[in-house]
């Protein structure tokens, strides 16, 4: 069986290369690697170009949209694998990931799920869920809402001919990740999860810079709030495990708004006066052992001028321990 590994990536200079090859490493031969650019602007391109003359197994793509939806979507378009696997261009795939994980879809498993490793400054912290069988039940889908347990659509072993009846959302750039695999995941009737740890999922530190763009980070939980918006629509006796979920995960945007040096409280108008926030809001349950306690009280509570010196504090400190 031939193996489709899709790559998009935008400005990856760094890692492109290591996470190239970490597929062609791999113990299964029967692979291609479709890598996508769209649009990087320093050295990912060239890179790649001079990878693809020594291995043909490398296809590469240039487009001029960026987007990760976009390149993840075009990528499916234009593979030919009977099975589909997702790598994001910083990290990488154990040796044996796709051998192990193929091993398994053989026994009739349109789905493959496996966990993974956060390498943080050369310490790795193991995640994952239970191995077993997970039917496509209203206990997984009690699951899939209330926890991260089934986020990402990297780990994951996909059959081609599921993957082609949906398609990533172009519109939004935050959660596209999660409401692919919603509509993935009712496309088939179980999944199987694996134990082993072969996805390595690189903590990148320069994600901890504060945008300067405002803009940015307001889009950021807009999609957020759409995505979670679909979810209850078609889910309506979920609504609740939803709306929990789409507060927990604004938090980490909307922290990043307060501490842009440019941000005014008035800017997060266009979120506080929404209806579907204002409702989750009243329906936000605190969880007092979640290390998030205080700032989903300080939320419920509307204190955002408190919350506000709460970020401000628990930045300084994570980063006088950095």
């Amino acid at each position: 069986m031939l193996i489709s590994v899709i790559i998009p990536v935008l400005n990856g200079e760094r890692y492109i290369e290591r996470c190239i090859n970490s597929v062609l490493n791999q113990t299964y031969n029967n692979i291609e690697v479709i890598v996508v650019d769209n649009g990087s602007s320093d050295n990912t391109l060239d890179i790649i170009k001079k990878m693809a003359t020594k291995e043909p197994k490398i296809k590469y793509f240039s487009l001029k949209k960026h987007g990760v939806s976009i390149a993840r979507n075009f990528g499916i378009k234009n593979s030919q694998g009977d099975y589909i696997m997702f790598l994001d261009c910083d990290d990488t795939l154990d040796k044996d990931m796709i051998n192990g994980m193929l091993q398994v879809a053989k026994n009739n498993y349109e789905i493959v799920k496996c966990g993974y490793k956060l390498i943080r400054k050369n310490k790795s912290e193991f995640h994952g869920i239970k191995e077993k069988k997970y039917e496509i039940n209203e206990d997984f889908w009690n699951d899939f809402f209330s926890s991260y347990n089934f986020n990402q659509v990297w780990g994951q072993l996909i059959k081609k001919s599921i993957c082609e009846k949906i398609s990533f959302n172009e519109d939004i750039a935050m959660a596209e990740d999660y409401l692919f695999n919603y509509y993935l995941y009712n496309e088939v009737q179980s999944i199987y999860v694996i134990d082993n740890k072969y996805y390595n999922y690189f903590y990148n530190e320069a994600g901890i810079n504060y945008s300067k763009d405002i803009n940015k980070l307001i889009k950021k939980v807009t999609d957020i709030r759409k995505v979670c918006e679909e979810l209850c629509e078609k889910n309506p006796r979920y609504a609740v495990l939803i709306e929990n979920r789409f507060l927990h995960e604004i938090l980490s945007q909307i922290r990043e708004i307060f501490l842009n040096e440019n941000f005014k409280i008035s800017q997060l108008d266009f979120l506080f006066k929404n209806e579907f926030y204002i409702e989750s809001l009243k329906n936000l349950k605190i969880d007092l052992t979640n290390k998030k306690f205080l700032f989903v009280f300080l939320l419920k509570k509307k204190k955002y001028k408190l919350l506000h010196i709460v970020f401000r504090i628990y930045d300084w400190f994570e980063g006088w321990k950095r």
